[in-house]
């Protein structure tokens, strides 16, 4: 049995582009390949991507990630799919007949506490985006009410700058 750091890993290891190009089909500048799921592509209409954002055929809609890509293409249920990508890319995955030592079990519980750490920053860093966003809009609309070269206007004015400089970095970031 897979430990879900292992499926984190192959994922994390391989993107959809690197996975295609093994499987030996011709990935374009854009990222088009011709969909093996349906009938002959005379324009390549899957699109596949880097990172871990999978592929996508805007023909037959299917789509998923490396893991999926494999299940499809060869016909494997979950592990052996997993296991396939690890053979391909020269990833170590665990024996699923050993007991898993005590190093293991650490490195799998601070790899799970990375993860949740990470998926905790990115709600944060999106609620402060939805913060700003609702910042910007009502100073624009006091910015609508106000007299130009009114003291409030002005402060208004560069505060609005600042919100604007704020959600740039914070964008730009995400």
């Amino acid at each position: 049995m897979l430990r879900d750091d292992e499926v984190e890993m192959v994922k994390d290891s391989v993107s959809m582009k690197d996975l295609a190009t093994a499987y030996g089909f011709k990935v374009s500048r854009s990222g088009f390949i011709s969909c093996p799921f349906h009938g002959h592509d005379k324009n390549p209409s899957m699109k596949v991507y880097d990172g871990r954002r999978g592929f996508y055929c805007f023909t037959c809609h299917a789509g998923g990630d490396v893991i999926r890509f494999v299940r499809l293409y060869d016909g494997l249920d979950f592990e052996p799919a997993v296991r396939r990508i690890a053979g391909m890319f020269g990833i170590a995955l665990s024996d699923p007949d050993k007991p898993l030592t005590e190093e293991e079990k650490e490195r799998l519980q601070l790899r799970r506490l990375e993860r949740e750490a990470e998926a905790a920053e990115e709600a944060r860093k999106k609620e402060r985006l939805k913060e700003l966003a609702a910042e910007i809009q009502q100073t624009e609309q006091w910015l609508e009410v106000s007299h130009p070269l009114d003291f409030l206007w002005c402060y208004l004015k560069e505060k609005l700058e600042k919100l604007n400089n704020e959600w740039e970095a914070r964008f730009n970031d995400s």
